[in-house]
């Protein structure tokens, strides 16, 4: 079982038919569904077929209700924090026509999970641990916990892999604190410009060379084109062998990351798990939504 830990929101996503008219109306297309790195790489991953544990912390509302209800659609063992001094994570997404997107991010609750909150029995028949940035970024609690529950998986043997998830995020915090503090683990999945300002580098694989000095396995997300591997066995690019044609963009940095674990648990295949993870990298920009594939229950 695959545990993941970090943000949920509820997405309100707002899909332009033209540019913005300022100060009048502009046409567009306005719908709801939960969101947020961590839910929605723990969608995809029990939508191929993995058992998902995931903890997240959401507000006492209606947004929470709808959340919630969404997660009875599918097999994800959801634990659900609840602060009941801060509203569920919202974020309105403007999706242009070429499917590229802006975040207007209000993360409420997430940034309220603090060490108290994670209990031992939630590491209980867990193989792999998936944490993002997020995790960190927040203040001085989303810190020590994001360390404590890395330092417990560390204990008790679980791999763990690490998306940085944010870039103006990672600016912020800090790219040589959060090298030093998630140094030694299994796998990081950076894009393009987390990629860069970690590194300091400009050409993938001078990133993915410098970031195996921190991990042991490096896949660079290189957005359409495909992305960029090393371990201490291959370096290689892996290209993207489809041509998206429209859609969302949203998630699928979630999608990729959730696809190359899922198939890297199975099969222990480093680069086949990087074509996997282009597939369905691509089938989630085909569609609208960061997790529009839910593996219902029977």
């Amino acid at each position: 079982m695959i545990l993941v830990v970090g943000d949920i929101n509820l997405d309100i996503i707002v899909n332009l038919r033209e540019k913005i008219n300022f100060n009048t109306d502009s046409r567009s297309k306005i719908y709801f569904q939960g969101g947020g790195s961590a839910a929605n790489f723990s969608y995809w991953a029990a939508g191929l077929g993995q058992k998902v544990r995931l903890i997240a912390k959401t507000g006492s509302d209606l947004a929470a209700d709808y959340l919630k209800d969404e997660f009875k659609k599918s097999e994800i063992e959801f634990i659900n924090l609840i602060s009941h001094k801060e509203d569920t994570g919202r974020i309105v997404i403007l999706l242009s026509k070429t499917g590229q997107r802006t975040m207007l991010t209000d993360r409420g609750a997430n940034i309220t999970v603090n060490p108290l909150d994670i209990r031992d029995e939630y590491f209980e028949n867990i193989d792999h641990l998936h944490i993002g940035g997020y995790s960190f970024f927040g203040g001085a609690n989303m810190e020590k916990t994001a360390l404590k529950i890395i330092e417990k998986s560390k204990n008790t043997g679980i791999d763990i892999s690490f998306d940085p998830s944010s870039y103006s995020e990672l600016k912020n915090y800090g790219p040589k604190k959060l090298l030093k503090q998630t140094h030694g683990l299994n796998f990081i999945f950076p894009n393009y410009e987390e990629g860069k300002i970690l590194t300091n580098k400009e050409k993938p694989e001078e990133i993915v060379n410098v970031l195996m000095k921190y991990y042991k396995f490096v896949v660079l997300k290189l957005g359409d084109k495909g992305c960029y591997i090393k371990s201490e066995q291959i370096q290689k690019f892996v290209k993207q062998s489809h041509e998206a044609t429209g859609g969302d963009t949203t998630g699928a940095g979630d999608a990729f990351s959730a696809a190359f674990i899922v198939y890297y648990i199975k099969y222990d295949d480093f680069e086949k798990a990087a074509e996997y993870a282009n597939q369905i990298a691509f089938k989630c920009v085909e569609q609208f939504g960061g997790h529009s594939f839910i593996k219902k229950k029977s």
